[in-house]
């Protein structure tokens, strides 16, 4: 996989976010583990 690194000046730099997920009107689907293909837990996001 190629890799891509973009950097930003500070002025470049978000300053704001929106939660597109507030407008669904059904919830995102939770990730899921790429080897069981099941909902991740939080055991699988610790490093």
């Amino acid at each position: 996989m190629k890799k891509t690194k973009i950097t930003l000046d500070e002025n470049e730099i978000p300053k704001k976010w929106y939660n597109i997920q507030a407008d669904f009107k059904t919830p995102m689907d939770p990730p899921l583990h790429p080897q069981t293909r099941q909902p991740i837990g939080p055991d699988d996001l610790k490093t």
